[in-house]
């Protein structure tokens, strides 16, 4: 190599770091100025291309895409490039054109662990738990010491119902690394879906660490984190956190804090304020409030789902009873057998696939002479509005708030709902409530029997180890015909 063409390739390396460099602090504007200034200059550039595509340009589509095609034409036989291709598809959930791409590397070389923890993953993502399990294993007969992919595969293993494995795989992933917040808090969930809640709560309390969005729970507040301080005399700031249901179900510690003489300054859900309001009228040292502003001057805060650990309260406690008065509605006839009902949640819930049933299923229960159906949805589509014809009340679409769903709940015979925050609220609120569930249930309903202790007056509906909704539909619809001839 001549004295002039390494001076060149230093040169280019050189760039390549210090646009790497910029794309490692965020400084994404400057690291595309950069690379735009040096495919000015040289465009047979692969690694720079690569960069692009991996990095300055994620989140843009088409522009990444151009990026790797540019890539692959300088050097198409980068390993590493295809395999970010495979990631750039899965990314897109357009994963058959990414299993495709990770077969060929395969196919190149068998040993590349990463292909099959990707390939596991795309599997896990389409609900194909048998062929998850398959690539993740193989990943992990290569390289069983990394901690992402244990965790991975502890969570197909969890869906395959073999809970003490799981463990085992996650437990594994905190010796390798003690400081990831997603083995801890997986751990947790198990834990906790086990009823071993004094381990599961504290492995719970990772989930502030988690990169997640969804689950940001140490948010910058000017005040400190309540870590088991004295309360008396303090004012509290409790702020929600996920769901609207969580919310609903975690209420229940708020009375636990005036008890060790706490002042309370509340956030909950916009939509969930009035309803909140109305039901601890009485507790006079609860606030909620609707701005962050307005908890500045408190002496701590804390998560609403982290009272149990904090409290030391590990076990269940008896949830608070939400008196709402009833409201006389027309269209609620007291001849008939009223039943609330709720068959999907949230579509961005990231099990909604799961939890979820087709109205269609509950056809059946349309035709019982002696039952009213009204629907709990505040949306739905056009098929079910059909579907719904003049046997199902549609009544969602006229719900502001959660305190206008809580007013009709009141006059309801029953409600039967998938695991949504309607099934909290009935709950809470002392209506006898049905509650159907997957077969690998959200933590809080356990794996056995069909109550639970978080809510005295609800039964569980649990699929079987066939994962379909049949026998569950057939079960409710049978005990809703014997009830008629009784």
């Amino acid at each position: 190599m001549t004295i002039s063409k390494r001076v060149m390739d230093s040169k280019k390396t050189n760039k390549l770091e210090v646009i790497t460099n910029h794309l490692l602090i965020g400084d994404i504007k400057q690291s595309l100025s950069l690379s735009q200034e040096y495919l000015e200059n040289d465009d047979k550039s692969p690694e720079l291309w690569h960069l692009l595509a991996k990095f300055v340009y994620k989140g843009n589509k088409n522009l990444a895409e151009k990026a790797f095609a540019e890539s692959f034409k300088c050097d198409d036989s980068n390993i590493d490039v295809y395999f970010d291709f495979a990631k750039h598809h899965s990314y897109y959930k357009n994963i058959d054109e990414s299993n495709v791409v990770l077969n060929a590397i395969l196919e190149s070389n068998e040993q590349y662990d990463e292909a099959y923890r990707l390939l596991g993953n795309n599997y896990f993502q389409v609900n194909d738990i048998e062929l998850a399990f398959e690539y993740l294993k193989k990943a992990y007969e290569i390289n069983p010491l990394n901690t992402k992919l244990l965790n991975e595969l502890g969570l197909v293993v969890k869906e395959l119902y073999d809970f003490e494995t799981a463990k085992f795989l996650l437990r594994e992933g905190i010796t390798n690394d003690a400081t990831d917040a997603s083995s801890h808090f997986n751990l947790g969930l198990i834990e906790l879906l086990l009823n071993e809640y004094e381990e599961g709560w504290k492995h719970f309390e990772w989930r502030e660490y988690l990169i997640t969005s969804e689950k940001k729970v140490n948010l910058p507040f000017p005040m400190p984190k309540y870590d088991e301080e004295n309360l008396e005399g303090k004012v509290l700031f409790v702020h929600h956190e996920q769901g609207f249901g969580d919310t609903i179900q975690f209420a229940r510690y708020l009375p636990e804090l005036l008890k060790r003489g706490a002042k309370l300054k509340v956030s909950v859900h916009s939509s969930l304020k009035k309803l909140f309001e109305k039901a601890f009228i009485k507790f006079k040292d609860i606030q909620f409030i609707k701005y962050i502003e307005e908890s500045y001057t408190c002496d701590y805060h804390i998560s609403m789902m982290s009272l149990p650990y904090s409290l030391c309260l590990y076990l269940p406690i008896e949830e608070f009873d939400f008196k709402i008065r009833r409201k006389n509605n027309k269209l609620i006839e007291d001849k008939k057998f009223n039943i609330g009902l709720s068959w999907k949640g949230n579509e961005e819930h990231t099990n909604n696939h799961n939890r979820s049933v087709e109205l269609k299923m509950f056809e059946k229960l349309f035709t019982m002479s002696h039952i009213q159906v009204f629907s709990l949805q505040k949306e739905i589509t056009k098929e079910e509005k059909n579907l719904m014809s003049k046997k199902v009340i549609h009544i969602g679409n006229k719900f502001k708030s959660f305190y206008d769903t809580a007013e009709i709940i009141q006059e309801l015979d029953l409600v039967i709902s998938v695991d949504t925050s309607i099934s909290h609220l009935s709950a809470t609120l002392g209506k006898k409530t049905w509650i159907l569930i997957p077969y690998i249930p959200d933590w809080r309903w356990g794996i056995k029997n069909n109550t639970t202790p978080w809510y005295k007056n609800v039964t569980l509906f649990r699929q079987d180890k066939n994962k379909n909704w049949d026998h569950v539909i057939d079960k409710v619809c049978n005990l809703l015909i014997s009830s008629e001839n009784r």
